[in-house]
């Protein structure tokens, strides 16, 4: 069914979203001495995976309109030890897939995908996941479709499914034509496999998210559309060519105008305690946390620190309420008046 959904031939359903990010690097022989370029921005899983599998993440600044990678950045970055762009889909945006898709083909190296914030997305009218070498998704708790935990990995390449499908099942392969199990020994695989009552929560919700989809569109769509009235705020853009978006995270960005008054995290506090949504910053970009910047000259990366100290984010569940969002758009009117008009 998930294949289906992302216009794949082929998908595997494991037991969490960062298992899904490690078996996709494995699948292609990502390892030691490796280098695989990812954002700066997101939450730090993503480059996890890649330390996980022993090879190095490469740091890529990210645009400020969409917050995700710039294809601009990435191409700097590249080395004869590049062996992958890893991109992430953040917040409600897409990064620029036609121009990654071609300095990958440059380079020969494959393109994946962390879509965990992008279910049901499309680039160009295709679903995000079929343009690429590989993508994974997330289902855990807080993702568009949840299982509490669980992911999954697409693509169209059957020797890349093969592998994976053995890494995830501990060394089995899937039936042949005689419907018989078999094991030939090549892969030391482990049990990544997600679980039947897992799978069972999520196919429920395949019913119903076409529908939720479309009301979270909807209701994205006049928030931004009443944004532009309002000074001060302006709601994360994309690419042109992501033809349909997927709002995990609705997120705007207050000017520098603003918050010469009033700092990012009052913003925050304010509106949440009127709208009672929990509004709040976006991650600290990831070459911040302890975990990467310890072993590596942190690398200049001003957009993600930019977008860091301007950008407020809120879960998609309060998209599917008209209220909220009127709402939402009478505490952004109020601060404004506050201070911006006296100034």
């Amino acid at each position: 069914s998930w294949a289906e959904l992302c216009a794949t031939k082929y998908a595997i359903a494991v037991n969490s979203g960062s298992q899904a990010l490690e078996l996709m690097l494995k699948g292609i022989g990502i390892g030691p001495g490796d280098e695989v370029i990812v954002s700066s921005l997101g939450w730090y899983a993503t480059q996890a995976a890649v330390v996980r599998v022993g090879a190095t993440p490469i740091f890529a600044d990210v645009d400020l309109k969409t917050t995700c990678i710039c294809t601009k950045e990435v191409k700097k970055k590249i080395t004869p030890s590049t062996k992958a762009i890893l991109v992430t889909h953040l917040h409600c945006a897409t990064p620029d897939l036609k121009g990654l898709i071609l300095e990958a083909r440059k380079h020969s190296i494959p393109l994946l995908e962390d879509a965990s914030q992008a279910h049901g997305a499309t680039y160009n009218g295709k679903p995000i996941g079929s343009l690429s070498t590989a993508a994974c998704f997330s289902f855990n708790q807080e993702k568009l479709i949840a299982s509490g935990e669980g992911g999954v990995v697409v693509t169209n390449d059957k020797a890349l499914f093969l592998k994976m499908y053995a890494l995830r099942t501990d060394g089995y392969l899937p039936p042949n034509e005689n419907r018989n199990w078999y094991f030939n020994g090549n892969i030391r695989g482990q049990n990544l496999c997600i679980s039947e009552f897992q799978a069972a929560v999520l196919l429920a919700q395949l019913e119903a998210f076409d529908s939720q989809a479309s009301c979270r569109n909807k209701h994205a769509d006049m928030l931004n559309s009443l944004m532009e009235s309002i000074d001060g705020f302006e709601p994360i853009l994309t690419v042109a060519e992501n033809t349909s978006r997927a709002f995990y995270e609705y997120g705007f960005f207050v000017s520098k105008q603003f918050l010469d008054f009033i700092s990012l995290d009052e913003i925050a506090k304010e509106l949440t305690d009127y709208t009672k949504v929990d509004i709040h910053r976006t991650d600290e970009p990831v070459t911040q946390n302890p975990l990467f910047c310890s072993n590596q000259p942190t690398p200049s990366l001003p957009n993600a620190v930019a977008i860091y100290e301007s950008l407020l984010v809120f879960h998609h569940r309060f998209l599917l309420d008209e209220r909220i969002v009127l709402m939402l758009i009478n505490g952004l009117q109020k601060l404004s008046s506050r201070f911006l008009a006296k100034n």
